[in-house]
């Protein structure tokens, strides 16, 4: 379960970065891994299956969703609002997907990313979670 204080960073971290944020947005803050990528995009990463639901629900067409290709993994939803996302932020965001999911440590793992520019898929290495934690909310 999500502690106050959980919450309350996000929150907080949310209104920093995002001062005209919705109900939408407060909404998503209650499920998944928060990140802020280096260009300010926000990544959001299923912990279970009932984060990865949760955020499929709350997606909106102008979202991009991020999710493994062969393993089982976690749904990540960019949050767009027709804002355009950094090449080296989508790249970051589809390593961080892989890190989480059960492709194997060091191997090539596919990530397919979906937006309303289409349907593509990425392939990146496998790494420790530990190596993107100081992008974690």
């Amino acid at each position: 379960m999500l502690t106050k204080e959980g919450f309350s960073r996000k929150l907080k971290e949310l209104m920093e970065n995002e001062p005209a944020f919705g109900i939408r947005d407060a909404e998503l803050l209650k499920w998944g891994r928060h990140f802020r990528l280096p260009q300010k995009t926000k990544l959001i990463i299923g912990r279970n299956r009932t984060d990865n639901e949760k955020i499929l629900e709350l997606r909106t067409d102008t979202d991009t969703i991020l999710k493994t290709s062969g393993y089982p993994g976690p749904v990540a939803l960019i949050p767009m609002e027709d804002r355009h996302v950094p090449h080296e932020d989508l790249l970051l965001a589809a390593h961080i997907v892989a890190a989480y999911s059960d492709c194997p440590e060091n191997q090539q793992c596919w990530v397919t990313v979906s937006s309303q520019k289409g349907t593509k898929r990425v392939a990146v290495e496998k790494k420790k979670v530990t190596e993107y934690r100081k992008y974690l909310v």
